[in-house]
């Protein structure tokens, strides 16, 4: 089953809610793997966020580079972006 992980990302930090309990994080590659250790099975982890540019890059990247699932929300209306560790694609929800 997978683990849905919502980020909230901000400058400084990320705020984070793994379905239990909200954490606060910084936004740095320290903060990355915490919210990984909140996870026992990562490879069956997705990681939700809004796409912030500059500030969600280092975690898009970071994602990428571990194969960790990503869910990007709010692109534009009806659209979003659903990345795996193998493929990049656009759904649109209806």
């Amino acid at each position: 089953m997978k683990n849905y992980i919502g980020i909230d990302i901000s400058k400084a930090t990320l705020d984070v809610y793994d379905g239990k309990k909200s954490y606060k994080f910084k936004n740095n590659t320290q903060g990355f793997k915490q919210i990984i250790s909140l996870s026992k099975h990562i490879n069956e982890t997705v990681f939700i966020f809004e796409p912030t540019g500059v500030y969600s890059y280092a975690l898009s990247k970071f994602c990428s580079k571990n194969k960790i699932g990503v869910v990007m929300v709010g692109l534009v209306s009806g659209l979003h972006l659903v990345s795996t560790p193998t493929s990049l694609t656009y759904k649109i929800l209806t």
